[in-house]
């Protein structure tokens, strides 16, 4: 039976790569205790090198764990599926005109428009896409629309749908859901520290491990509240410490959009 995969974005890696305990081994080292296969795309590769030296460093030295997806090993998944070349490229700019639209990105035209120009060449698609890459620039969730276009072609490609999409963005995960349901995907997300949960409920990490990946945690500065969903359905956020808290009270369960959600009294 085929294993179940997570594709894993920018600010997860970093953030969890960031979270350290004291003898400096980093928080998302426990992600690989989960018996899935890991992919991104290779522009987060590209923006981790951006944000966090490190981060990069051990993604390179974690690549026969990580498979990371270039846009031409794509187009060689979706030939072997098997498809002609030209209707490869074809699927290839269909996915990524689908990925810019579920993150209400209006760059396809103005930057992608002239892929439709270059079907009948490999090399000609490639050199496109990557000048179109160069237009949208960074900041403008690339990373995240490359790696659904990854997500797409590993579903077309071998019917496995993602079980976790590993983001830190709350407007990635709530669109990547959406479109996930729409598609009857069987996916569901993990935020940086909805992992704390994770690591908890499914991997078993005792507290006093898991308390010192938070101390590294509440370091950051963006680390010390958590956006939250109350009992009563509502979104606030809440000091970290006392969520962090509720977790090893049995107080919380994660939704399916990777939000840390409080029971019902």
């Amino acid at each position: 039976m085929a294993r179940p995969y997570a594709i894993l974005d920018t600010d997860f890696i970093s953030k969890l790569y960031s979270t350290q305990n004291s003898k400096g081994i980093p928080f998302i080292e426990k992600l690989f205790e989960f018996n899935y296969d890991f992919y991104c795309h290779d522009q987060i590769r590209i923006e981790i090198e951006r944000h966090c030296a490190g981060a990069k460093d051990w993604l390179i030295r974690n690549s026969n764990k990580i498979k990371v997806y270039t846009d031409d090993e794509i187009l060689e998944m979706f030939k072997m599926y098997p498809l002609p070349e030209t209707v490869a490229l074809r699927y290839y700019m269909n996915h990524l005109k689908s990925a810019c639209e579920i993150y209400k990105q209006d760059y396809f035209d103005s930057c992608y428009g002239k892929l439709q120009d270059n079907l009948n060449s490999k090399d000609d698609f490639l050199n496109e896409l990557s000048a179109g890459d160069v237009k949208v620039g960074k900041k403008h969730n690339l990373g995240e629309v490359k790696n659904t276009v990854l997500m797409n072609a590993l579903y077309f490609c071998t019917k496995r749908c993602a079980y976790k999409f590993c983001s830190d963005d709350q407007i990635t995960r709530a669109n990547i859901m959406a479109y996930a349901a729409k598609n009857r995907y069987d996916l569901k997300c993990i935020s940086a520290f909805s992992f704390f949960f994770v690591a908890k409920t499914e991997l078993g990490v005792p507290k006093n491990e898991s308390d010192e990946f938070l101390a590294s945690w509440l370091h950051m500065s963006s680390g010390l509240r958590i956006s939250v969903i109350e009992a009563d359905g509502i979104k606030r956020t809440h000091e970290t410490q006392l969520v962090y808290n509720d977790i090893w009270s049995d107080k919380v369960s994660c939704t399916a959009e990777g939000y840390i959600q409080y029971h019902a009294n």
